[in-house]
């Protein structure tokens, strides 16, 4: 609104605009923010050969590109333990899983399945664990989480998480899916460099010992 007078009279100019569209614009620049952090990990994925380095930077990404309040890299141990590998937005890897969360990433391991939980609290699949669930609980309402895959073996989970409900649309899942794919492809290339490395040395200790079986 603005005031406008004219020959002593008072006059409102108002300019109006209907805000109908303003979600779908709203939803179209975090598409487009998502895809922008995608490419950045992408580069990141190029340019570092260290799977640590770059596994650390996932949960940071996802908490940028998805508005989350807290993001997780949780690994598999050999002894069936969930360990933190990686996280973000006010939490640490020496933070406790808690019970409720740790039901829905098991049910992704043994699934294999993506899960987006608009209240996780309230989700019937993991009604057994939120009644157990003490008052020192972490407050987690909006859940994502999508396994990561080493030729088909389910390594571990992303997961992000919010405290309000239905914070997370079917994009963000889509785009933690993207992000998983990517962080998965790094890992499996280390571990493929890796192996290249002991196969080359192995071939190396093969022929010295041979040349020297030959000259004895």
């Amino acid at each position: 609104l603005s005031p406008l007078r004219s020959g002593g009279a008072q006059y409102v100019v108002a300019a109006i605009r209907s805000i109908a569209d303003f979600p779908r614009v709203k939803e179209a620049l975090r598409r487009a923010e998502q895809t922008e952090q995608l490419a950045r990990l992408g580069r990141i994925a190029a340019e570092v050969h260290d799977p640590m380095a770059l596994l650390e930077q996932v949960p940071a990404i996802a908490v940028e590109a998805l508005g989350a309040g807290a993001a997780r890299v949780l690994l598999l141990e050999p002894h069936g333990e969930l360990r933190v590998a990686a996280a973000a937005g006010g939490v640490d890897v020496a933070d406790p899983v808690s019970p409720l969360m740790a039901a829905a990433v098991r049910h992704v391991m043994a699934s294999g399945h993506s899960l987006r939980a608009r209240d996780l609290r309230t989700d019937p699949r993991f009604a057994a664990a939120a009644v157990g669930a003490g008052k020192d609980e972490p407050a987690i309402a909006s859940f994502l989480a999508v396994p990561l895959f080493d030729r088909g073996r389910t390594l571990g989970v992303l997961s992000a998480s919010a405290q309000q409900a239905d914070r997370f649309k079917a994009h963000d899942l889509q785009f933690l899916q993207s992000l998983s794919g990517t962080l998965a492809g790094a890992l499996q290339r280390a571990a493929s460099d890796a192996a290249l490395q002991h196969s080359q040395r192995l071939e190396s200790v093969g022929q010295l010992t041979g040349g020297i079986a030959h000259d004895f």
